[in-house]
């Protein structure tokens, strides 16, 4: 099994770069999978720079209730040339990204309704 480490309000999971957040934060670099689970707190999740996630990057709202409106903020870089903030406020949303070299980003999927500004 996968080694897990939690660090205050962060926890990494499973061995192939994700991890969670349950409180706001930095997500560090070189992780493909971020996990937003609050059910009534707003998650503000921040990526400084998209090409220390290049490739397939993967944001899920995996609160077990509530609508709380979490966000992934790409400071550097886009999700699709344009928008830099996705938001999720569903249990089970997801946006699936691929992630070039420069950071440019493509929608591969948006599963429920993700909305991007």
């Amino acid at each position: 099994m996968a080694e897990i480490r939690t660090r205050g309000q962060q926890k990494r999971v499973g061995g192939l770069g994700g991890f969670e957040l349950t409180a706001s934060g930095a997500v560090p670099g070189g992780i493909q999978a971020v996990e937003l689970n609050h059910a009534s707190v707003v998650v503000a999740a921040t990526i400084a720079d998209a090409t220390a996630h290049e490739g397939l990057l993967v944001v899920k709202n995996t609160s077990a209730s509530g609508t709380a409106a979490h966000t992934l903020t790409l400071t550097g870089g886009t999700f699709d040339g344009t928008n830099t903030v996705a938001t999720l406020n569903a249990p089970n949303e997801a946006l699936v990204v691929y992630i070039d070299s420069a950071g440019n980003g493509t929608i591969v999927e948006n599963v429920g309704s993700v909305a991007l500004s």
